[in-house]
């Protein structure tokens, strides 16, 4: 039994989707991580968190840096949040 070249095997279609997933779910991680990099420059602390929480879980981990960054953005919401003294 041959198979014409437009046929694909069940391995190979099952490997291919896999492949389509996992470029997709890349796209999404570097997404997350762009994301998280442009709110902070905005000064939009608070997302940027949101962006790394969702980069995480999407990745599984953080680099390093991007702990560092997560730190650094945690320290700044803390600051913003805090009242100015002298106030309260």
């Amino acid at each position: 039994m041959s198979m014409s070249s437009q046929q694909l095997s069940a391995t190979e279609v099952t490997w291919e989707g896999r492949l389509a997933n996992e470029v997709r779910a890349q796209g999404q991680i570097e997404a997350a991580f762009d994301r998280a990099d442009a709110s902070e420059r905005a000064g939009e602390f608070e997302h940027a968190l949101e962006w790394l929480d969702r980069a995480e879980a999407l990745s599984g981990d953080l680099s390093p840096a991007y702990r560092a960054q997560r730190e650094r953005l945690a320290c700044r919401v803390t600051l913003q949040r805090a009242p100015a003294p002298g106030v309260g």
